[in-house]
């Protein structure tokens, strides 16, 4: 479901989730949600979703939403730990840093954070 430019933000994401994965008749395979006004708490609530519904998405994009952060980041890396179903995530521009970097590199390396 491509929802790119569409000025979404946090205040979105439920109707977004009940549209994705409630409404759809087909089965919902992606996200495309860059270029919107997305922040860690919009991410947050999303994840949350996908994992209480065990919905294994394909890809998920957030480009281009610069307030998601190292929080958001972190709520994305709790669903990979929980979840690998996407192969595909794209992060540019979401104002992640080098921690997040290595957060997301530890999980899909399958190396514990925590040993770190």
């Amino acid at each position: 479901m491509n929802l790119s430019s569409m000025n979404l933000t946090d205040d979105d994401v439920p109707s977004l989730l009940q549209r994705a994965f409630v409404k759809q008749k087909k089965k919902c395979v992606g996200l495309i949600l860059r270029d919107n006004g997305l922040t860690s708490v919009g991410v947050r609530m999303l994840v949350d979703a996908l994992l209480a519904t065990r919905t294994k998405l394909k890809y998920l994009s957030f480009s281009n939403n610069a307030a998601i952060g190292d929080r958001g980041i972190e709520h994305l890396v709790r669903l990979l730990q929980k979840n690998r179903s996407a192969t595909f995530l794209a992060l540019p521009n979401t104002g992640m840093t080098d921690r997040s970097v290595r957060l997301l590199a530890d999980i899909l390396c399958n190396v514990d954070p925590k040993s770190s």
